[in-house]
C-alpha cells in the first residue's frame, strides 16, 4: 500500500513503502534521495470508506441567484406606475416634544428667569417674556425639543422648584 505525502521535510515527497511488521503505529518511509525515516502513521478512514461530497452545486445555485422572478401581471396592476419611496430626514424620525413653564403665584420672577437662562440656555428677554406669560395665562411654551433634551430640561428645572409639563409635539 502506497500513500503520497507533500510538503513534509522540506519538500520532499515521501512514499510510504510499508508498513512495518514489528511495531503497530509506526510507517517506514523513504525519500526519493534514498534516506529512510520511521514516523508515526496517520489513522485513516477504514477501507473502503468513501468521502461524502456536498450535494449542493454552486453552479447551480448561482444561476438560481441571477434569474430574476417574472412578476404576475394582473389587470389591476396593468396601469398603476410604481410608487417612490419619500427621502427620510433626520427631523422626520425623530419625535418632538414640547417644554411648557406652568405658572404659580408663589414663583419668584428673578429666580425663574436666571434658571431659564442657565438651563434651557434662553436669552434674558426671552426668559422674562415666558416667565410673564406663564403668570397671566397659566402657562408658556418655553421650547420645543427632541424627548431626550425635555426630559433633561424637566428635570433640571424641577430641582428648582419650577413646574414644567412636557408634551409631545403633534
Amino acid at each position: 500500500m502506497e500513500i503520497g505525502f507533500v510538503g513534509l521535510l522540506s519538500r520532499v515527497e515521501l512514499n510510504v513503502r510499508r508498513w512495518r511488521q514489528g511495531r503497530a503505529g509506526e510507517v517506514d518511509v523513504q525519500s526519493r534521495q534514498g534516506s529512510s525515516y520511521t514516523c508515526p502513521a496517520v489513522v485513516g478512514l477504514a477501507p473502503g470508506v468513501k468521502v461524502g461530497r456536498p450535494k449542493i452545486s454552486i453552479q447551480k445555485d448561482a444561476k438560481k441567484l441571477h434569474e430574476p422572478s417574472k412578476p404576475q401581471n394582473t389587470e389591476v396592476d396593468a396601469g398603476a406606475k410604481k410608487a417612490i419611496p419619500l427621502r427620510k430626514t433626520q427631523t422626520d424620525e425623530v419625535p418632538m416634544y414640547k417644554v411648557i413653564l406652568m405658572g404659580d403665584e408663589d414663583y419668584d420672577e428673578n429666580h425663574v428667569v436666571t434658571q431659564l437662562i442657565k438651563i434651557v440656555q434662553l436669552d434674558k428677554k426671552e426668559a422674562q417674556r415666558i416667565y410673564i406669560e406663564a403668570q397671566q395665562l397659566g402657562e408658556s411654551l418655553v421650547c420645543v425639543v427632541t424627548q431626550e433634551h425635555a426630559e433633561f430640561y424637566a428635570q433640571q428645572l424641577k430641582r428648582q422648584e419650577i413646574f414644567i409639563r412636557v408634551e409631545e409635539d403633534v
